[in-house]
């Protein structure tokens, strides 16, 4: 059966109930620690296929990524200022790339993509990231290549 736009459509429809489904729970915390952010983290492998990706890209560099998008920021202060600067350039909805070596799983039941990093381990703010966009490109790409 061919992949159709219907079938993207409540595709793309159960990533963002999921994603506000998430975002709901992840209110519910009250976070203790002052250099702690949560992020979802986003795997690539998932968006990033060979069906829309740039032809001279390799798959090889399409790795499980830990790209993660800001869910939650410490608003406990810290008291040094070069953490809080770290803080107050980030804010919710960002797309980061981070250190995986240091990040761990909430495992909150349903939600295990949402992970907890210090502030001090964010490594860069990707402005041009749009996870949902991907996502769309690459249902759209499917829809168009019927499978």
């Amino acid at each position: 059966m061919a992949y159709t736009k219907e079938m993207a459509l409540k595709e793309y429809q159960r990533e963002i109930d999921r994603v506000k489904n998430l975002e709901g729970r992840i209110a519910e915390l009250k976070i203790t620690d002052e250099k702690a952010i949560i992020v979802e983290r986003i795997d690539l492998k998932k968006i990033g296929t060979f069906l829309h990706t740039d032809p001279a890209a390799s798959r090889d560099n399409i790795r499980t990524s830990w790209y993660g998008r800001i869910l939650a920021i410490s608003d406990v202060d810290s008291g040094d200022p070069i953490t809080e600067t770290q803080k107050k350039n980030l804010k919710v909805g960002d797309c980061v790339l981070y250190n995986p070596d240091v990040a761990f799983s909430l495992n909150l039941d349903s939600f295990y993509e949402a992970w907890v990093i210090g502030v001090m381990n964010v490594i860069c703010i990707d402005t041009k990231f749009d996870y949902l966009k991907m996502l769309k490109d690459s249902l759209d790409k499917r829809v168009e290549m019927g499978f």
